[in-house]
């Protein structure tokens, strides 16, 4: 897994770095001090989680946050500040994955650490079924919607679809949470809805 840490203390950064390393030594961890230091050096696509602190030197750390929640909306942004008075508005401009106060509590961080990885690693579980014989497997998280179709399920991704012989009852136990059975006939992932609005 490859983290940042955004933090205008070196002395955090250097914190961060070793509270991690000390559980994780095989994840990647990277600090810089600034945003410009960021865009300079590294690419944000490669980070799977961002520890990054609320007020930087002459720079917010929410707009950075929210630039990244639209620039990159899988890499898990968590919040680190001694601001308490700044939680609200990160949490209603950004929706962050998580926050912790400094000074930065060790389990806090592993908690949201075993989040992430439990995260990702329903991200990269496969959906297996048959096909002319031959067992096939393809990522859930690329699955957009399941209809059922009596005996079987149309399967649809964003770029096909397909029939699988199976009844939605026997897949629905099976998929991550991330899934809702919106309708008897209806399995959504709702990391591909952007907008769903109740009829009456």
């Amino acid at each position: 897994m490859k983290i940042l840490v955004c933090d205008d203390e070196r002395i955090i950064i250097e914190q961060i770095t070793d509270i991690i390393s000390s559980r994780f030594p095989n994840y990647s961890v990277v600090g810089v001090q600034s945003i410009k230091e960021l865009f300079y050096i590294h690419n944000i696509n490669d980070f799977d989680v961002v520890f990054l602190d609320i007020v930087l030197k002459n720079e917010s750390g929410i707009d950075l946050g929210l630039y990244l929640s639209k620039k990159t909306p899988d890499t898990k942004i968590i919040f680190i500040s001694g601001y308490q008075n700044k939680v609200s508005e990160i949490f209603f401009s950004v929706s962050p994955f998580g926050f912790i106060d400094k000074p930065i509590c060790s389990e806090t961080l592993y908690k949201y650490l075993d989040a992430v990885k439990d995260e990702k690693e329903k991200l990269e579980a496969y959906f297996t079924y048959s096909e002319k014989g031959h067992e096939r497997k393809l990522r859930y998280s690329d699955i957009c919607y399941i209809e059922s179709n009596r005996e079987k399920l149309l399967v649809n991704t964003l770029d096909s679809c397909f029939y699988v012989w199976k009844k939605i009852s026997e897949v629905e136990a099976e998929f991550p949470d991330y899934f809702v059975r919106c309708h008897k006939s209806y399995l959504v992932n709702m990391r591909y809805v952007h907008e769903y609005k109740k009829q009456i």
